[in-house]
């Protein structure tokens, strides 16, 4: 019996054209292993459930197509949760097939049984269950529209909920039967999938003055030459995250985040993408959010910011004169920043930020840079030039949560021919130190530069850290340390060299797969950015 659910199962997704899965073992899910492994899906062998989530994601991201994830039943299926509520809440396809117990078993006390129908909530677009008893075209239909659903293709009343989606498979005792040796593709017809995305236009006449154009963290790259179009047809400023990987035009603004607090209000915002990074960017979409108009086919369920003025198209026809001197405004006062930085950072010491402006000028063109949370994204986003190089930037900003940065990134380089770099601070690197054993194990294409503060810095720049006792907030809060990484990364038998300044950046072979800890004075760096801040041409 289980043999057959497994052909059915396994001929349906290869008729969808999903065969990437990352598989971790266990003895409920075998009978799946092995169907995954004869049949010659792209297999990803990650031992910890959590790894393996995550290094899903990464691939999803990098191949946009749906990517399985096939763990064993019991706890194996919690360790799952933190990449599918990123998953979730950045959009990303992925396909959690998960072996149970028999329902039997269930509720009884049984071992390694606990309750998986629905477990993940909210947190997954659609929830169905597999049972030994279906009949095949139910099997059919619930997986089809499983994979439709991740990929946002199913509308419910134009509420498209694209991401994770969660297959729960019964498999019966004994686990391998008799005809296990048999495996082999079914022919599937599976019946076609409508969706009703949402169908306005925006129209956009000469009364607008002072438009803005915001990318936001979905990658944009396809939609690139459309938002330049429009840049230029209606004169407005594009503020642009860096993972939006939106760049290498004259009216991308870089360092818009040094001075959008004192711009003139705008008559007109265009959304691309997800939320914005920047915090300013999000003030400014709620100050004005009657005047903002999100650009996409469908509306997005996470999205608090903008429940309505949803389109798919503008009037990109209209011929309408632009506000040159409204767009040249922003152009002056990037500059000026720009020269600020160059001017301040020449002679400044290894810091955050002297090395997020420094980087992607040292990398070579056409790589993957994978960016981990909290005071990295923030660097990059401050004070990254936005680069001509097609450098294409990732980060998990769906949750923002610090685990599995270093699987992401793993996942992200297995699919990828290009350079590879994980940019991440010392607490994300110790919640994934795990993951080094798939780095090591693979020998993937991915160079790691860790930043070492000390501590999670980003604490030192919000107002809890005068507001608690220090001790508590040294200890607790911030989690102070004197550690290295060096023997850590040495035990997995990879390569090491610590940074002490940022002249040696000069010295790297950025093509040498290596991991590289960055010795970071924190007090120091606050201590600059502080006084950089001060400064800045108004």
């Amino acid at each position: 019996m289980n043999s057959k659910i497994t052909n059915l199962i396994l001929s349906i997704l290869d008729t969808l054209d999903v065969k990437d899965v990352c598989i971790s073992p266990g003895a409920r899910n075998a009978p799946l292993i092995q169907g995954f492994a004869e049949l010659n899906f792209n297999t990803h062998l990650i031992l910890d459930e959590r790894s393996s989530g995550f290094y899903a994601l990464g691939v999803a991201k990098k191949t946009r197509k749906p990517v399985i994830i096939c763990c064993t039943s019991g706890t194996a299926l919690g360790n799952l949760f933190p990449a599918i509520i990123e998953a979730r809440m950045s959009e990303i396809p992925l396909v959690i097939i998960t072996a149970d117990r028999p329902k039997s078993l269930i509720g009884k006390g049984e071992n390694q049984t606990i309750y998986q129908e629905s477990i993940y909530g909210k947190y997954v677009c659609n929830n169905t269950t597999i049972n030994p008893s279906d009949k095949k075209q139910s099997i059919i239909d619930k997986i089809n529209i499983s994979i439709n659903t991740s990929l946002g293709i199913i509308d419910k009343l134009n509420l498209v909920e694209k991401g994770p989606v969660h297959i729960n498979v019964h498999i019966e005792e004994p686990l391998i039967d008799s005809q296990s040796s048999n495996l082999k593709m079914e022919d599937i017809y599976l019946s076609p999938i409508d969706s009703i995305p949402i169908n306005k236009t925006l129209k956009i006449d000469q009364s607008i003055k002072k438009p803005l154009i915001i990318c936001g963290q979905s990658d944009m790259r396809s939609q690139t030459n459309q938002i330049i179009n429009i840049s230029n047809k209606i004169g407005a400023p594009i503020l642009a995250d860096i993972s939006s990987n939106i760049n290498g035009n004259s009216n991308i603004i870089s360092f818009f985040d040094h001075f959008i607090d004192d711009i003139e209000p705008p008559d007109l915002i265009l959304r691309y993408g997800s939320k914005p990074q920047s915090k300013k960017l999000l003030s400014l979409i709620k100050q004005f959010n009657d005047k903002t108009y999100l650009l996409r086919p469908y509306k997005v369920f996470n999205d608090d910011i903008l429940s309505s003025n949803v389109y798919s198209a503008i009037n990109e026809n209209e011929q309408l004169k632009p506000n040159v001197d409204w767009l040249n405004s922003f152009k002056e006062k990037d500059e000026l920043i720009r020269n600020d930085i160059n001017n301040a950072f020449n002679d400044a010491d290894l810091n955050e930020y002297t090395f997020a402006h420094q980087f992607t000028e040292k990398i070579p063109e056409n790589s993957n840079v994978f960016i981990g949370n909290s005071l990295m994204i923030r660097a990059f986003n401050i004070f990254s030039q936005k680069s001509q190089k097609n450098i294409k930037f990732f980060s998990n900003r769906g949750a923002s949560g610090i685990d599995g940065n270093i699987s992401t990134a793993l996942g992200i380089a297995s699919k990828s021919k290009e350079n590879n770099y994980l940019v991440i601070g010392d607490q994300s690197f110790m919640h994934d130190i795990g993951a080094l054993q798939i780095l090591a194990e693979y020998n993937t294409n991915l160079t790691i530069f860790i930043i070492n503060n000390y501590g999670g810095a980003i604490f030192d720049y919000l107002p809890i850290s005068e507001k608690i006792e220090p001790k508590i907030f040294k200890n607790f809060i911030r989690n102070q340390h004197k550690k290295s990484f060096q023997p850590i990364v040495e035990s997995y038998q990879l390569g090491y060299q610590k940074i002490t300044s940022i002249n040696e950046l000069d010295d790297i072979d950025m093509n040498t797969k290596k991991v590289y800890e960055l010795d970071i004075d924190s007090d120091s760096s606050l201590k600059f950015i502080r006084q950089f801040s001060t400064s800045l041409s108004k």
